[in-house]
């Protein structure tokens, strides 16, 4: 530490008074060029000089950088550099009675002052601000902002705000540098570079102590882990769970949910505490155990009570069996009360034993040392769901019961949200973000707007977490969490790295090859759940839901555990032939004890159906981007269409297809010309589209026409510009679709709906039923429609660029937020639905035979419409300014104007039985 202490000395300056040249406080570097102090040391007047020691005669030039009232802080930019200053390694990790030093400027001292005191534990000084208190020195006036140093961890943990008596050693107030940084992201970057580039401070830092957590980190790890970057507290985050509370007897199994102030929560778990000594906090992945065992332990902390909190990999990683608990358990607590201990992830604690008893040995003798240490003990973990509810809690009930000579004991199970909770969360989030970020705030709405079901998925504490900071983080108001395939993968890849990222430190190789492989497992098993389970496309007889959805999971999908245990063998032979590893454990303990699987008598199913089929879309791009790889590098096609072939076998599933799009479209343009490119290769020299012209051989091949499809659905995504082939391409679809109804009605529907964000370019359509298709933000660049049936058709956020339609038959077409231009020949229209168009759309209807155009705008866009030659039964005009209304040679029923300004030009023999306009409407005729 001597040298960390010589170098502590070099970062501390004073600030010096211009008037009198008497000290006003200390400040230290946090960074090459900043400086902290207090707020109310340079506040007023602002006549400071900032004096590193050892040069008096020359004030360093600075200005403020960031100042908080708040918290008294206040960050200062110098603009010279000093050659030997130190700069202080900032942390977080403390406990009470952890050693500390500090060195400031006093005003009856010149000189710096250095002053040892110890933790002492929260309160709040007069101004009701939240401070650390620390006992046992003297805090003399002039030492406001000086750095306190954690002699324990070699890291600066605070800053000095006032004394609490300057006449004794009764010490001071220091605000934590985690509450001062968090807010601070830029000078922690600063920081870190500094200390990479001259690494003195850090060699010199004390080893960890070996122990159970003998550092808390409650304020390094602020809810889930995997966002360290996200500085929301603890306090800000957190919502009061639903909680089942369970109680256990020789003879009984009872279950009541309840509901409770978080506060009132806090308090019914001291009582269980008090009870039985030891709480069980239990539940499924993602249901907010961790959080609130974080949370719960910041309240005791502040009420001075002796707390560690302990992740499990800690004592994997220190490989503490049971036989060295009581020594670290007894030295970590001796000769203190109201001492807990926390262990977050207790069913981590498998990959340090080998077997069920010992890992049952392991739990029973934590219980028992911590009764005869007089500590209570919480611990959370994760459950599998189980036929025999009972079964599940059996080894922690049994320890607690035979340790403690109860006749009851009391766990509480963590559930899932509701929509309720759901809601409070978002708003308890979006509230403290608002200090944050700029940007209007997530509602419950915007989540259910934005997918069918994603409110169901939210049900998760994680994954609504994740959400809402893909939301935050995005750039567009609502397309963070429109884009599913990116929600998901972020879910998918943060669990992940959450299962392990800790034994990666640990330096287990067996580990490290696990996680590497761990992503392709989970492909592997949604592969063969899918192949097993080709009826789970969408049902034909029910009505499409052409809205952007997620699987309400009313229906999950499971697998043998036989099954998967070829796909974890598989895996285990290719990364260890450490035998002992590799039997040590059963399958469940290893890899299926997870974020996402659950159990169902002997199978094994997705807890999510929505994950399942984003591991499905993975492995279909997957399949994509290598045949993508092998075209480009050699034009060739066989080989390339031998990776297509490959995923023939999983089912088309909307939810599937939905995330693989949002990918695709994620390409870069290159990546998306040369997988253009290489399906119109294919469709020309029919490896994909192709019928046999011998009657006699052929026959229907479901896996050829499953996969035509889904390469038919892809190309429709995937297409940019016009292709000479483009019109063979649509009616040779069209007839697959027709046989592809007769096989399975199922992917008839499908296929309908992905017309969605199209891109069709120089196309005619001729003679197609489109009845139920969905064109949806679609590109359609000069496209005409011929003979073709369009019912039930919803082209919404489309683009047309000198589109037609001729001799088409339409009824109850709906074209909200359309834009560009559109044509309609001689068709029959029976309704047609126009909502919000955008400025500049024109609508041109010629000789056509029209029942009902309804026009709609909450925009008061500027229109062109013109409507020559049509026989009309109602035209409905509400909210629009139409710049021209051009009206040649019509019959027209009922005109019907609402709140409308239109020039309406009038040509010729017009005849109009009833013309309705209200009075906000402002109607200006013009005969020709």
């Amino acid at each position: 530490m001597e040298k960390i202490i010589e170098l502590f000395k070099k970062s501390t300056v004073k600030l010096v008074s211009q008037d009198d040249n008497s000290i006003v406080g200390t400040g230290f570097f946090i960074s090459d060029n900043h400086i902290l102090t207090a707020l109310h040391s340079i506040s007023f007047p602002l006549n400071i000089n900032i004096v590193y020691p050892g040069d008096w005669e020359t004030p360093l030039k600075w200005a403020l950088y960031k100042e908080s009232e708040k918290l008294d802080y206040a960050i200062i930019q110098l603009d010279e550099d000093i050659p030997e200053k130190g700069v202080c390694s900032l942390g977080n990790k403390y406990q009470i009675d952890d050693k500390l030093l500090i060195i400031g400027y006093s005003i009856e001292n010149e000189y710096d002052d250095v002053v040892t005191m110890r933790i002492e534990g929260w309160s709040r000084n007069t101004q009701n601000r939240k401070l650390l208190k620390a006992k046992g020195g003297n805090i003399s006036r002039g030492m406001s902002g000086a750095p306190v140093l954690n002699m324990d961890t070699g890291d600066v943990i605070g800053m000095i705000l006032e004394t609490r008596d300057e006449e004794s050693d009764l010490g001071g107030y220091f605000v934590s540098i985690y509450d001062i940084l968090s807010d601070n992201d830029e000078i922690i970057a600063f920081n870190n570079n500094w200390h990479t580039l001259n690494p003195v401070w850090n060699k010199n830092k004390p080893s960890s102590k070996l122990g159970i957590g003998y550092y808390d980190q409650t304020w390094t790890d602020q809810h889930f882990y995997i966002y360290r970057t996200n500085k929301l507290s603890i306090d800000e985050i957190l919502i009061a769970p639903i909680v089942k509370m369970i109680k256990f007897s020789d003879d009984a199994f009872d279950e009541n949910i309840f509901e409770l102030p978080i506060e009132n929560l806090i308090s019914k778990c001291i009582d269980i505490l008090e009870a039985q000594s030891v709480l069980v906090i239990t539940g499924s992945y993602g249901a907010g155990k961790s959080i609130f065992c974080r949370f719960f332990q910041k309240k005791l902390f502040e009420n001075n009570n002796d707390t560690v909190f302990v992740n499990s990999y800690e004592l994997i990683n220190d490989k503490i069996q049971s036989r060295e608990l009581h020594k670290l358990v007894v030295e970590r607590f001796k000769g203190k009360s109201n001492s807990y201990i926390f262990l977050d992830a207790f069913d981590e604690i498998s990959k340090i034993t080998t077997t069920d008893e010992e890992e049952y040995d392991f739990f029973n003798s934590l219980v028992k040392v911590c009764k005869n240490a007089g500590v209570k003990l919480i611990i959370n973990y994760r459950t599998l769901d189980a036929i025999d509810k009972k079964s599940q809690y059996d080894y922690p009930v049994l320890s607690i019961l035979d340790n403690h000579n109860l006749t009851t004991v009391t766990i509480l199970e963590f559930q899932f949200f509701n929509n309720r909770k759901i809601n409070e969360w978002i708003n308890n989030y979006a509230l403290a973000m608002s200090y944050k970020v700029r940007k209007e705030a997530l509602t419950i709405n915007d989540v259910k707007n934005a997918h069918k079901n994603l409110i169901s998925a939210c049900s998760n504490p994680l994954f609504l977490y994740m959400v809402a900071v893909n939301f935050y983080d995005g750039e567009v108001r609502l397309e963070s969490i429109r884009n599913i395939y990116d929600v998901y993968e972020n879910f998918v890849n943060s669990t992940i790295k959450g299962k392990f990222s800790e034994e990666r430190k640990s330096g287990n190789q067996i580990i490290r090859g696990i996680t590497k492989e761990y992503e392709a497992f989970l492909k592997e098993v949604a592969f063969e759940i899918g192949k097993r389970h080709n009826n789970f496309v969408i049902d034909a007889k029910k009505e499409i839901d052409d809205e952007l959805l997620l699987d309400n999971n009313e229906n999950v999908f499971g697998i043998s555990e036989d099954r998967i245990a070829v796909q974890i063998s598989s895996i285990l032979t290719r990364i260890s032939d450490d035998q002992e590893f590799l039997n040590g454990k059963s399958i469940s303990k290893r890899f299926l004890n997870c974020y996402f699987f659950t159990q169902n008598g002997d199978k094994w199913l997705f807890r999510n159906n929505n994950i399942m089929f984003f591991f499905l879309a993975k492995k279909v791009f997957a399949q994509i981007e290598k045949a993508i790889s092998i075209f480009r590098d050699r034009i060739n096609i066989e080989d390339a269409f031998t990776q297509i072939k490959e995923i023939e076998n999983i089912p088309i599933h909307p939810i599937m297809l939905e995330m693989l799009v949002y990918k695709l479209n994620s390409l870069d343009q290159t990546t998306k010309a040369n997988l253009e490119y290489f399906l119109k290769c294919a469709i020309e020299e029919e490896y994909f589209l192709s019928i046999s012209e011998d009657k006699d051989s052929f026959k229907i091949d479901f896996k050829k026409v499953h996969l035509d499809i889904f390469l038919c659905i892809l190309f429709v995504q995937i297409n940019n510009e016009g292709y000479q082939g483009i019109n063979f391409f649509f009616k040779r679809f069209t007839w697959y679709l027709s046989v592809a109804k007769r096989i399975n009605p199922n992917i008839h529907f499908l296929a309908k709906r992905f017309y969605k964000t199209a891109s069709i370019s120089h196309a005619e359509l001729r003679r197609l039923n489109i009845k139920g298709f969905n064109f949806d933000q679609a590109q359609l660049k000069n496209v005409k429609f011929i003979q073709n049936k369009i019912y039930n058709v919803r082209k919404n956020d489309t683009t047309f660029k000198d589109v037609e339609y001729l001799l088409c038959d339409l009824q109850n077409v709906t074209m909200d937020n359309i834009s560009g231009s559109i044509n309609f020949y001689n068709c029959i229209i029976d309704h047609i639905y126009i909502n919000n168009p955008k400025k500049g759309t024109s609508l041109n209807f010629d000789r056509c035979n029209i029942k009902s155009v309804f026009i709609n705008s909450d925009k008061r866009s500027n229109l062109i419409i013109a409507i020559n030659n049509c026989g009309i039964g109602n035209l409905h005009i509400t909210n629009c300014y139409v710049i021209e209304l051009r009206l040649s040679l019509n019959i027209i029923s009922n005109i019907k104007y609402v709140n409308s300004r239109i020039n309406c030009i009038v040509d010729k023999n017009i005849g109009f039985n009833n013309i309705k306009t209200d009075v906000k409407s402002e109607i200006s005729y013009q005969h020709l």
